[in-house]
């Protein structure tokens, strides 16, 4: 019996709004690399922005508050472990 071809699904990319240029122009000692990334962490200012760079997140740094992140390791683990190649996933949620 031959075998039929893994059915290839829709590949749907959810990405992060651009900030808005009132919210980049407050933040002028981070890149504008920088700047995005903060933003899609919840950070408007430039005073939480080097808050958060030098360590003293206005955020919880812990990746295991984010949604889904003890599953997420649970399904790398276990592809590790069952010899896959190149276990990988694209992960971003919101912390929650």
């Amino acid at each position: 019996m031959p075998k039929t071809p893994p059915r290839q699904l829709a590949k749907r990319w959810i990405t992060s709004p651009l900030i808005p240029p009132n919210i980049s122009r407050q933040m002028p000692d981070v890149s504008p690399f920088l700047r995005q990334l903060l933003y899609n962490r919840g950070i408007e200012s430039n005073e939480a922005a080097l808050a958060y760079i030098s360590g003293d997140s206005p955020t919880n740094p812990d990746p295991f508050q984010m949604l889904g992140m003890h599953e997420a390791v649970e399904v790398l683990h276990n592809a590790i472990q069952s010899g896959q190649k190149s276990p990988s996933m694209v992960i971003m949620m919101p912390m929650g």
